[in-house]
């Protein structure tokens, strides 16, 4: 078989693929072999972007697998004991100390100690709308959510779960992707009906700044770099672009999977970048970026399917 993928492993990927119309990767397993490998969506990287944390669509898998960024080898599972009715309107997002992971569902945020894999809280959206992203601040203290067919970002005490406030946006409906700067000064927020990202002022709510340049109908994932000077992104364009956060220009251009772009994540020193794509098919890769030059990237070690 072409890759050595063997009879029994496409047999299984028709099946699913008639069962659930969607196709499972087919990677290697931790011993080298070819095998189907999970269904995955959604994604969501940890602060580093070593660690991706996927759910598991496997039947009767519902949890979360915790993957090497860099070899793709699932490292652990975790429970997720929640009921999912569209695992596709789920959202994933990790503390920035990386100790706790959030999983939105429908009008409930789920928290999770990762070390002890017990979930520590829930906290409902007051509005009793659906989170379509959710971002912790820096700080670990707050998490903003966008809610659903709405144009706002609630801010909400983690703690005890209590709103603290709401931010009015520019969009008709909840933005596919959220993240906070690293300082905690400023929200970027990427949309889903022009794939425009716009950034806001936290304290004030106050729009400064917005990225054109995807060709898809939403911007679907987003990062910024450790210093605050660039941010990523990702779309249903199937590219991850580079912008310069001080005055909003596109420095770069990547090609991407074949499908959405679901996650983006710098390393911790801002020189490494990588996305992750769940439609269906896991991939994931990783660039160099040159400190430099933030033109230049170099492909590194990765796992594309």
């Amino acid at each position: 078989m072409r890759n050595g993928w063997s009879a029994k492993a496409i047999l299984f990927s028709v099946i699913v693929f008639l069962f659930t119309g969607l196709m499972p990767t087919l990677g290697r397993d931790g011993d080298g072999a070819w095998a189907c490998k999970p269904l995955s969506s959604p994604l969501a990287f940890s602060p580093d972007g070593q660690i991706l944390a996927a759910w598991d669509l496997r039947p009767g898998g519902e949890g979360i697998l915790f993957s090497d960024a860099v070899t793709g080898k699932v490292l652990r599972r975790l429970e997720g004991n929640v009921d999912v009715e569209d695992y596709r309107a789920a959202v994933l997002a990790f503390s920035p100390d990386g100790r706790t992971l959030a999983m939105a569902t429908e009008a409930t945020i789920h928290l999770w100690d990762v070390a002890t894999e017990t979930k520590s809280r829930e906290i409902k959206m007051l509005d009793g709308k659906r989170a379509t992203s959710i971002a912790f601040s820096p700080d670990g203290r707050t998490l903003a959510a966008g809610g659903s067919d709405d144009s706002t970002i609630y801010l909400l005490d983690i703690a005890i779960g209590k709103e603290l406030r709401k931010l009015k946006v520019h969009t008709k409906k909840g933005g596919p992707a959220l993240t906070f700067s690293p300082d905690g000064k400023t929200l970027a927020l990427g949309t889903s009906e022009d794939a425009t990202i716009r950034l806001y002022d936290v304290v004030t709510g106050t729009e400064f700044r917005e990225f054109k340049g995807h060709d898809g109908k939403g911007a679907t994932a987003i990062a910024f770099s450790p210093d605050s000077k660039m941010l990523a992104s990702g779309s249903t364009d199937s590219t991850i672009r580079l912008w310069s956060v001080s005055t909003g220009e596109e420095l770069g251009r990547l090609d991407g999977p074949r499908w959405r772009v679901r996650a983006v994540a710098f390393s911790g020193d801002g020189k490494t970048l990588v996305a992750a794509s769940g439609s269906g098919q896991e991939w994931i890769k990783r660039w160099k970026v040159a400190t430099d030059d933030p033109l230049s990237f170099v492909a590194s070690a990765g796992v594309e399917c």
